[in-house]
């Protein structure tokens, strides 16, 4: 009997290893090679575009002279916006790649957070039941802290979606320069033998311009996918800690000294509400008197 199972056994092993090798699956798997994330590509790719700018900036600056102002038919001025442009361009990507770093980071803090289930709210709190006012306060004022940064975020994010909005604006109008002046390019180049270094020149700047406006609309989306990965974990706080109080109210006691804090809070903001009414009182005591003082310095005109 036990012959027959073992055979049994070993039929079974024999047909599970072929039909997984038939199926290319590997049994006994190696280590899979450390696979970079494509958000890593994006941050590596923008620090090489970060290194391709330099040179580009260097040269620029290089050819800041009359004699290259010259050739195109421009002034030394205009020469020098071409450098500036690319040094915003290097400046922009440079925002672009912290912006994608900070990304990483808030994406940790919310998986930390999620997984982060306080199941047993008590090992949250280091005060042992019950619990006296004082500790229910904090956790309110930690609420109320938290709602404020809710709705400084969603400010935030209202910005930052107007943001994106014209960035992609000026995004699509750079793109519909270059057009207009590849057509005036062609158009020119057909009647024209004699070379147009002007327009060249006003494509060279227009191509700058897009790059410059597609790194600045990438780089608002990345700050608007932050600011909403902010307001996530904001939210997520906020949940974690209502539901610390809600464990505190379960077994809230009240005892004399929390009373009478609180009695003394309500008399501190009775007698800070009576001071603002005495000063608003004084204010419109003195408007009134003014107002009585210019009445007798101008005659009324139906006594005139």
């Amino acid at each position: 009997m036990k012959k027959f199972l073992l055979l049994i056994i070993l039929i079974s092993l024999f047909c599970f290893f072929k039909e997984n090798v038939a199926n290319g699956t590997q049994i006994f798997a190696t280590p899979n090679a450390t696979t970079e994330t494509p958000q890593e590509e994006t941050i590596k790719s923008l620090q090489k575009k970060i290194d391709d700018v330099i040179p580009q900036i260097n040269l620029s600056a290089r050819s800041e002279q009359t004699k290259t102002a010259q050739i195109y038919g421009i002034t030394l001025e205009e020469l020098q916006i071409k450098t500036n442009k690319l040094r915003d361009l290097q400046i922009t990507y440079q925002q672009h790649k912290t912006a994608l770093e900070k990304n990483k980071t808030l994406l940790l803090e919310i998986q930390k957070m999620k997984e982060k289930k306080i199941d047993d709210p008590s090992l949250e709190i280091s005060q042992k039941p019950p619990f006296n006012l004082s500790i229910y306060d904090q956790y309110l004022d930690q609420i109320n802290d938290i709602q404020q940064q809710i709705e400084s975020v969603n400010f935030l994010k209202h910005i930052a979606s107007s943001n994106l909005i014209q960035a992609k604006s000026r995004l699509e109008e750079s793109q519909k320069v270059i057009r207009n002046l590849r057509d005036s390019a062609q158009a020119s180049g057909a009647t024209s033998i004699t070379p147009q270094p002007n327009l060249n020149w006003s494509l060279e700047i227009a191509l700058i311009n897009e790059q410059l406006s597609q790194a600045n609309y990438n780089y608002q989306k990345a700050q608007l996918n932050n600011i909403e990965l902010e307001l996530e974990l904001t939210q997520l706080k906020k949940a974690s800690i209502e539901s610390i109080i809600t464990w505190i109210k379960s077994d809230l006691q009240f005892d004399q000294s929390d009373l009478d804090r609180h009695i003394e809070d309500l008399e501190n903001h009775s007698l800070t509400v009576q001071e603002k009414n005495k000063k608003s009182e004084g204010v419109r005591n003195s408007s009134d008197t003014t107002s009585v003082i210019l009445s007798g310095a101008f005659p009324r005109e139906d006594l005139i």
